[in-house]
């Protein structure tokens, strides 16, 4: 399978992307976010289950009647590599979408009524998570620079900063309460 900038196994290759990102702060953040994958999730890497993955659960690509999710579209990021990281993107989303970090608590149940989290997991969702939201809002400050009148590129920005920022100030133990994980 190809490799794509978007797989969350390429988080390392952010660093050549940082300098995209204009408010200093945002840099630092989304640096900050790719060392603690780097840190704390390549070294599990070899640990994780792995599986074929849908590789871009948002909003946009879920079909939904009521209250009930009914299928995916959008198969174009399928990819193989650790399971996890397809909840943490799910996850990283879902929080976006509805601007509050505790949407994770929901997303997580529901996914652990079908597969439970592993202890190593556990330890590792808040950094998979930090990383998919500094991977999308550091490739959409670049894709920006190249593709100026793209508004989809930059959708993520106005929420996605904020959530980022306030998933970091929180240590792990704070995160596995707020998300049920205890």
């Amino acid at each position: 399978m190809r490799k794509s900038p978007w797989m969350l196994s390429s988080v390392p290759d952010l660093h050549q992307f940082l300098r995209s990102v204009q408010n200093e702060q945002h840099q630092e953040l989304a640096r900050t976010a790719v060392q603690d994958f780097e840190d704390k999730v390549v070294p599990a890497i070899p640990e994780l289950e792995k599986g074929v993955m849908h590789g871009d659960i948002n909003e946009h690509n879920i079909l939904a009647r009521d209250t009930s999710i009914v299928g995916l579209i959008d198969f174009g990021d399928n990819c193989w590599g650790p399971v996890i990281f397809e909840i943490a993107l799910c996850l990283a989303y879902m929080c976006l979408h509805s601007n509050d970090i505790s949407t994770g608590k929901h997303v997580l149940a529901g996914y652990q009524t079908h597969r439970p989290l592993t202890s190593i997991e556990n330890k590792i969702i808040k950094s998979c998570v930090c990383a998919r939201l500094a991977q999308s809002l550091v490739l959409g400050c670049h894709s920006a620079l190249e593709d100026q009148g793209n508004a989809y590129i930059l959708s993520s920005q106005k929420n996605g900063w904020p959530i980022l920022t306030q998933l970091s100030a929180l240590d792990d133990t704070h995160i596995a309460s707020l998300w049920g994980l205890e």
